[in-house]
């Protein structure tokens, strides 16, 4: 074991990596709400009217405060799946996990950092909590990237 002093520069730098990974992990949440916002109004369902302008309400959705929770609603009721109840369970954890890293991570037991452990333990938990929320994140990605790539495709070649 090292001295005092150094034992207490570790569980510092340990303390600023566990910060680093509060923020990646928001920024993570910032990136489905941001991609969403931006989708959203170009999902149609089958027997659903489109919407009017979806450029103007995607800008509002953007402009908006419109958080993960209402977000995650209107994308349930967006999309078909063969197991809606899944999809739902997993779209309400996702947004369970960012509400408690919002509202409560620091005053969870994982979220004291006391001890070079407890560090240890808050990476581990936001680790896992991103790893559950990336697939979500790919989703939004990828429906990005084919909404572009089919919106350049009939736009035709540039002049």
């Amino acid at each position: 074991m090292g001295a005092p002093e150094d034992q207490q520069e570790d569980l510092e730098a340990l303390k600023k990596h566990v910060l680093v990974h509060v923020g990646v992990s928001l920024a993570r949440y910032q990136k489905i709400e941001r991609g969403l916002k931006a989708l959203l109004p170009f999902l149609v369902v089958e027997g659903r009217p489109v919407a009017h302008d979806p450029f103007a309400e995607m800008r509002e959705l953007l402009a908006s405060k419109s958080t993960l929770g209402p977000l995650m609603e209107r994308l349930k009721a967006s999309v078909s799946t063969p197991d809606p109840e899944d999809l739902a369970d997993y779209l309400e954890t996702v947004v369970g996990h960012r509400n408690e890293l919002v509202h409560q991570f620091f005053q969870l037991p994982v979220g004291r950092l006391d001890e070079a452990e407890a560090c240890h333990a808050a990476i581990r938990h936001l680790t896992n909590r991103l790893d559950y929320a990336q697939p979500l994140l790919d989703l939004v990605n990828a429906a990005a990237a084919a909404f572009i790539e089919s919106a350049e495709s009939t736009r035709g070649p540039s002049h």
